[in-house]
């Protein structure tokens, strides 16, 4: 047993080893494969993000991308004000949590699909409020300025992941954790035996999406340019989700590996057939769930250590 422990301790430790020497990247590659690592260590974040819901407590969620566009546009709109953009994005974030709150406890009550439902409801919000506000230019779309360089945001973004893979792998073994996988296989057996499904389920709706804003108002300074369709969008939580059916739900290393694995995919797909981005990545969805149902990691573990 004990050895075991080790085992499965050693490999959820090795996926911070993996990112370390990533480190090294900008001292030795081109600017244009930097500029692919860096979008690549966007996905695998907003990849983290969706797991803390999905792979936790079975919440299937695509209204994240209101609290990016929430998060972002606040920071936009105080700068426009004459607010420092730093502190804005940084205020962006911290409104995020009460309203995170109030509207958890509403979804939560619908439960299902139409929990699903409701978030999209969200994101659709979002974007008409915010088109028609004249403070945030509509659909035109804001221009940022030009804040740091591409190495800061670089390990800026390698820091932050190496962050939510550090709270994803102590995550697990932690009451809260423990609390969230028990609603995640049974919510009503959890409900009985006297866990706030709630409370529990909101902690996971405010990790999930204060991540995902995090690494958007990133992405966002290092653009320098902000428009509705880009943050208030469903697809930026249907990559995020993909890439854990791809890698693995609520697992440490599967986001990691289902998010670099979409992104090349991705990137392959742009150069030669950029038409067909969505068609592939559903057609790899496909094969991934009929070969490999519970994602590639949980596989890859499996044979790692039969062979260790």
């Amino acid at each position: 047993m004990k050895v075991l422990f080790f085992k499965v301790q050693y490999l959820k430790n090795a996926c911070v080893f993996i990112l370390l020497p990533v480190a090294f990247f900008p001292f030795i590659l081109p600017r244009m494969y930097l500029l692919m690592i860096m979008s690549s260590l966007i996905t695998v974040g907003m990849a983290y993000g969706m797991n803390f819901l999905v792979g936790y407590t079975g919440l299937f969620s695509f209204g994240q991308g209101f609290f990016i566009g929430l998060t972002v546009y606040t920071g936009a709109c105080l700068y426009i004000s004459g607010f420092p953009l730093i502190p804005g994005m940084l205020l962006g974030i911290l409104v995020n949590i009460p309203l995170t709150i109030l509207l958890g406890r509403m979804l939560f009550r619908l439960g299902g699909s139409y929990f699903v439902l409701g978030t999209l409801a969200l994101v659709e919000l979002g974007y008409i409020t915010i088109t028609d506000l004249r403070i945030a230019k509509g659909s035109e779309g804001i221009i940022l300025p030009i804040i740091g360089n591409d190495l800061i945001y670089y390990y800026l973004l390698l820091a932050l992941c190496v962050g939510v893979v550090f709270l994803t792998n102590k995550l697990s073994s932690t009451k809260t954790g423990i609390a969230l996988l028990s609603i995640r296989e049974d919510e009503v057996a959890a409900s009985v035996m006297g866990i706030n499904t709630v409370k529990y389920k909101t902690i996971a709706w405010i990790i999930s999406n204060l991540i995902m804003a995090s690494f958007g108002c990133v992405s966002t300074v290092r653009t320098a340019y902000i428009m509705p369709q880009n943050v208030f969008s469903v697809p930026l939580s249907l990559y995020a989700l993909i890439a854990i059916l791809v890698g693995g739900i609520g697992t440490t290393i599967g986001p990691l590996l289902g998010a670099v694995i979409c992104e090349l995919f991705s990137y392959f797909v742009f150069v030669n057939i950029q038409f067909a981005l969505l068609a592939t990545y559903g057609i790899i969805l496909i094969l991934v769930k009929l070969l490999l149902p519970r994602g590639i990691w949980p596989y890859l573990r499996k044979y790692v250590m039969h062979k260790t």
